[in-house]
């Protein structure tokens, strides 16, 4: 078994932004590892503004095993709020697709409760970070953790 360091988690974040990456999102939710997380802004409806990040393993196992060890750690305008470690609030169900190399992989999404209500014009400074206080299995030969699963960056959205 090997470790792989957190260039191999951003190419992991870079193959889900194939999935839920938009630069512009509907209805308030902006995907994190889309514009945000690669060039540090995105644009959103007026409105509720909530942020949402997934995670996806090789197995429905693995991903629950992620679940269980999992904590996040978002911020809105620099107050920051971290969930208990193994809370599923704000998880969704793991659902399977396939990635950008065509394999088959189970992955849920986190999507925060609303954080500001942004008028017209209006900006707010986001960030998420997804943590583990134990290792964390991606398949057979990759892991990440404990901590941090990638460097929080901070990201403005504007309502448009």
């Amino acid at each position: 078994m090997r470790s792989i360091g957190r260039g191999s988690v951003l190419a992991l974040v870079a193959a889900l932004t194939l999935f839920v990456g938009v630069n512009t999102a509907s209805a308030g939710v902006v995907s994190y590892f889309g514009s945000c997380f690669q060039n540090g802004f995105a644009t959103t409806t007026p409105g509720p503004l909530q942020l949402r990040a997934g995670w996806a393993t090789s197995s429905v196992k693995l991903t629950e095993k992620f679940l269980t060890a999992q904590s996040v750690a978002y911020s809105v305008n620099g107050s920051t709020f971290t969930t208990p470690q193994g809370d599923r609030t704000g998880w969704g169900a793991i659902t399977q697709t396939v990635n950008g190399s065509g394999e088959t992989i189970y992955r849920t999404d986190f999507t925060t409760p609303p954080l500001v209500n942004l008028a017209s014009g209006e900006s707010a400074t986001v960030s998420i970070v997804f943590m583990t206080r134990n290792i964390v299995w991606d398949d057979a030969k990759t892991h990440y953790g404990p901590g941090d699963l990638w460097t929080a960056r901070t990201c403005t959205v504007t309502a448009s």
